[in-house]
């Protein structure tokens, strides 16, 4: 398993969209930046009857609505058929990959509002530097010491810098998981926000993954009780960075 420099050096333009329903009508530009989707547009109460008219959004991740939230309520102009515009972003408080993002315009007049929207697509990021891949793949795959003498190295135009296990202890209970953190960071510095080479969810899981296996290796060196205890500590050290990820990979 390896990480390919395609998809993301092929970044779609922003999603575009306009929902025209009887009382409403809104447009949408939808543009991802890393870990953050922004919203602009503008809204409009097409019959100008009075409706205060506003929008929703709400982005996809990992199959759930999180989060969401609404443009102002444009009623002041809205009997004038006057057009409203709006900007708003929207960051995932956790997860692994998204997406899609739910837009609807809606208007407030009788409980439950009168809604009506669409899922679009919410496209990657561009890569900036996808030259870099297979040499970050090299470093990636190769066995934990070889990859720990080229950090010593530190070869360019990589970032080798590494916070250790971050809020974690780097030798919890003894096992030693600071080898798998320092790959873990390179990993998400390089592919991700520092180098930029492909910055993809899926590139994220992939880096995730290797984190597991460099820290199942550490806890193969311990049998028995011992070993499955370090696999289940590192199991919670996957979870984390699974669930809380986002940001650092992506640098917002």
């Amino acid at each position: 398993m390896t990480v390919g420099a395609g998809p993301a050096a092929a970044k779609g333009p922003p999603s575009k969209a306009i929902i025209a329903p009887d009382w409403a009508t809104g447009s949408f530009t939808v543009t991802r930046t890393g870990w953050v989707v922004t919203v602009k547009g503008r809204v409009q109460d097409t019959r100008a009857d009075g409706d205060c008219v506003y929008i929703k959004a709400s982005l996809y991740v990992d199959g759930w609505a999180d989060p969401d939230k609404e443009s102002p309520k444009n009623c002041s102009g809205s009997a004038g058929g006057a057009w409203m515009g709006f900007s708003f972003t929207l960051r995932p408080s956790g997860g692994i990959r998204f997406s899609a993002i739910r837009l609807e315009v809606c208007a407030d007049d009788f409980p439950p509002d009168s809604c009506e929207g669409r899922t679009i697509s919410v496209y990657p990021d561009r890569a900036r530097n996808p030259q870099y891949v297979d040499e970050i793949n090299d470093y990636m795959s190769m066995g934990i010491g070889r990859f720990l003498k080229a950090k010593g190295r530190a070869p360019g135009p990589f970032d080798w810098h590494d916070d250790g296990c971050s809020n974690s202890p780097d030798r919890p209970e003894g096992y030693n998981f600071l080898p798998a953190c320092k790959r873990h960071d390179f990993g998400y510095r390089n592919y991700g926000h520092g180098l930029k080479a492909s910055p993809l969810d899926s590139t994220r899981a992939y880096v995730n993954y290797r984190f597991k296996v460099d820290l199942y290796n550490e806890c193969a060196k311990h049998s028995g009780p011992s070993g499955s205890y370090c696999r289940f500590i590192a199991d919670g050290y996957v979870a984390a960075v699974v669930d809380f990820g986002g940001p650092s990979f992506y640098g917002n």
